[in-house]
């Protein structure tokens, strides 16, 4: 059974938190959509929010022995 980690959840709320920041801040733009690999549309809100996406993934090596 999975014990609760506060410390890894709030830690996820804020790195959310952050790239939904960045996700909305591209709605009041101009929408610009170029192409990755395979086809798949990578837009401005992707580009912004990967970093995110890294922290996230971080975390959960950081904290995975917690869980």
């Amino acid at each position: 059974m999975l014990k609760p980690n506060i410390e890894f959840a709030e830690e996820i709320v804020r790195i959310a938190a952050q790239a939904s920041e960045e996700i909305l801040a591209v709605y009041n733009e101009p929408i610009e959509v170029e192409n990755k690999r395979r086809c798949f549309a990578l837009t401005l809100a992707d580009q912004r929010t990967y970093i995110y996406h890294r922290s996230i993934k971080e975390a959960h090596t950081r904290y995975s022995h917690h869980l």
